[in-house]
């Protein structure tokens, strides 16, 4: 139990209090199983002070010192605990479920078998701290500080917060991202358990946003030209369009020389991207000259001829003219006559189409086998059979294919497909929504 006298002394208030500790700093206090629920502690100086199963309940110790004091069992739900010290305290079996420790120095900390429910953690001091069988779900860790010693072993999370919205006191970018999803046991503290390896890192910052394809071709090459430095990707930050790149390297690397490397070649595969895509958007120009001047030809012939020629059955270039190609008074619908021309080959791309969706996540596939068929079902009705509504099909299927993962056997050769099939109907996908993700056409 607290020594009566201690905690008379502390119910004078914190001035009386801090004046009394200054005095007899050789005093190790007493406040243990104290009920100090909702009392104003803030600054008060409770450094080796044993207030182990102490109710401190929604008190408020703002910029309190707690250094090496016993919390062991102690009630801290909902307390206040804003830049307070904390560093090498004993928080054992410690109830400080919903508690606000942001910006607080946490480190050499114990919260072994703590409950840190829904806590506050941004901006705090968590080096050498010790988490281990400690349970933080739905906790905010804010750029908190974190280093490879602090222990995270056997920790209880099935998800955290990455933000904390100051102006609204609430916590938000939830991880995992889908509301009903959580971590796997451990998948925590693999995630954010940070090892020796990565306490000297290379970082390479993106300020205009990043081209993954560029990025990734660069790694490899880096990867290559300094075989001998284990170079790895040790995370990535992003905030709005600014990418923070970390790299690991051993520790004899010349780290300079890799930082400088890793630009010169991200910047010389983003001007290689951009001229393949470039030439991309004039092989689609040059195409499209030639189809009009093939479809100007034959409706020229059919103009000419009257009602002679009957088109219809007819081969263009290798493909059959579509039915509804040709309509009375000998008049030609000019769209159907490009898509005869090239009848074939668009069956065979639709047919690429689908084999090539049999490699995506299956809760893909559905959504992108209905794409197709309701493109097929536009091609083989005339009146569905024009330039916008198809290219309306074509930027869906190339949208589904920019949703998918890098990495995905399948995409490279789907998104391909895509292109070609947009060529072939004559309906060109936008050259800024190839800009936006070219690497799916090249792999990576």
């Amino acid at each position: 139990m607290a020594n009566p006298e201690h905690l008379e002394i502390l119910m004078q208030g914190v001035k009386v209090w801090n004046q009394w500790r200054e005095q007899n700093n050789d005093t190790e206090p007493d406040l243990s199983s104290v009920n100090l629920s909702g009392v104003a502690l803030s600054y008060a100086n409770f450094s080796d002070t044993n207030l182990s199963n102490a109710n401190l309940h929604g008190a408020n110790l703002a910029f309190a010192i707690l250094s090496y004091a016993n919390l062991k069992q102690a009630n801290l739900h909902g307390a206040c605990l804003i830049y307070a010290k904390l560093n090498d305290a004993d928080l054992f079996k410690a109830d400080i479920v919903a508690a606000d420790l942001s910006y607080a120095n946490l480190c050499a900390a114990e919260f072994q078998d703590a409950d840190l429910h829904h806590s506050n953690l941004s901006f705090s001091q968590v080096l050498d701290a010790g988490f281990n069988r400690a349970i933080i779900t739905g906790a905010c860790i804010e750029s908190w500080q974190i280093g490879h010693t602090t222990d995270l072993d056997d920790i209880e999370c099935k998800y955290i917060f990455r933000k904390w919205n100051i102006e609204k006191d609430q916590f938000e970018s939830r991880l995992p991202v889908a509301p009903n999803n959580n971590f796997a046991p451990g998948e925590f503290t693999q995630r954010f358990q940070i090892i020796e390896s990565a306490l000297e890192t290379i970082d390479i910052t993106f300020t205009e946003g990043i081209d993954w394809k560029a990025f990734f071709q660069s790694f490899m090459e880096l990867r290559a030209k300094y075989q001998d430095d284990d170079i790895t990707i040790q995370g990535i930050n992003c905030n709005r369009q600014v990418f923070v790149i970390s790299l690991g390297a051993s520790v004899e690397a010349d780290r300079a020389a890799i930082e400088a490397s890793a630009k010169e070649l991200y910047e010389r595969n983003i001007k290689q991207l951009e001229r393949q895509v470039e030439n991309y958007a004039k092989l689609v120009e040059a195409e499209k000259v030639e189809k009009s001047t093939l479809v100007e030809i034959v409706k020229t012939m059919a103009e000419s001829q009257g009602s002679k020629y009957d088109l219809r059955g007819s081969k263009f270039g290798g493909g059959f003219a579509a039915e509804g190609g040709y309509q009375e008074g000998g008049q030609f619908n000019d769209y159907s006559i490009q898509i005869s021309v090239n009848i074939d080959e668009i069956t065979k791309l639709i047919q690429s189409l689908k084999a090539a969706i049999k490699t995506f996540p299956k809760e893909q596939q559905a959504d992108i086998e209905i794409e197709i068929e309701e493109l097929q079902a536009d091609l083989a009705d005339e009146q569905k059979r024009d330039p916008k509504r198809l290219g309306k099909r074509i930027r869906s299927l190339w949208l589904a294919a920019c949703a998918i993962a890098v990495g995905i056997a399948g995409v490279t050769d789907f998104s391909n497909n895509v292109l070609e099939l947009s060529e072939k109907l004559n309906v060109p996908i936008p050259v800024e929504l190839i800009q936006q993700n070219p690497h799916i056409l090249f792999g990576g």
